[in-house]
């Protein structure tokens, strides 16, 4: 058992994590399974009264003192929990990134049809992304997810309701700007290592659009990688470095 994918992930939690992922499997909402909770709750228990490998068969006789081992059954506790446990991964990550969250908000006050709470949650959603001080990929990233928001907001309003699809645009433009060259350079370092060769695709027409963008500058994660990749392809190494 102490070689399961659960119990390798049980071990990989930290103590906070461990705590919160309990409180996760006794809510009803998340689980359901009386077994499955007094699963959890025996490992914890287990490991943390000393580290002896624990068997399928000592633990089954914990969970079901009544019944003839089953290794069947054994399992079947055993992947449900893993599940469950996934599922608080899932919502963990969900909760960290706080802007995918305020627009999966939105997106739910659209659906129930509610045009005021769903204007007050892309403001929120908005608050957060402008108030971004570190200019990553991450902040591209997040102005593109927004873009659809307000235009569902806007859309929603009148047929003349004015839409935001030059910015929707714009900020297409530049996440994949970012984010191609961003993999360019990762494919670049790794070509040099390995001696691999790989279809650049877009790449030239990219570096091309990039050579005449004049506010190139003003996009620091754009720029970082554009100049990164040109001193480490062109013969104008101290230029672009």
């Amino acid at each position: 058992m102490n070689n399961s994918p659960l119990f390798h992930l049980f071990l990989a939690f930290s103590k906070e994590e461990k705590v919160a992922c309990r409180k996760f499997l006794h809510s009803p909402y998340h689980n359901q399974r009386e077994d499955v909770r007094q699963l959890y709750d025996y490992i914890q228990d287990q490991y943390t009264k000393s580290s002896v490998a624990l068997t399928k068969q000592q633990t089954f006789a914990h969970l079901f003192p009544t019944e003839e081992y089953t290794d069947k059954k054994m399992r079947y506790t055993m992947s449900f929990l893993l599940k469950c446990m996934e599922a608080f991964l899932i919502q963990r990550e969900r909760e960290a990134d706080v802007v995918a969250a305020q627009l999966l908000l939105t997106r739910a006050y659209r659906r129930l049809e509610l045009p005021k709470a769903q204007k007050i949650a892309i403001k929120k959603a908005t608050k957060l992304v402008t108030e971004q001080t570190f200019l990553d990929i991450e902040y591209y990233d997040n102005h593109y997810r927004l873009a659809p928001a307000h235009y569902d907001a806007q859309a929603g309003q009148t047929r003349n309701a004015p839409l935001n699809l030059q910015t929707w645009s714009q900020v297409l433009d530049l996440a994949f700007l970012a984010k191609k060259l961003k993999q360019s350079c990762f494919a670049l370092a790794h070509q040099a290592v390995y001696k691999v060769e790989y279809d650049t695709g877009l790449l030239p027409s990219v570096l091309a659009y990039l050579a005449e963008f004049e506010e190139l500058d003003k996009h620091p994660a754009i720029a970082l990688y554009y100049y990164f990749y040109q001193a480490q392809t062109t013969e104008q190494h101290e230029f672009h470095f």
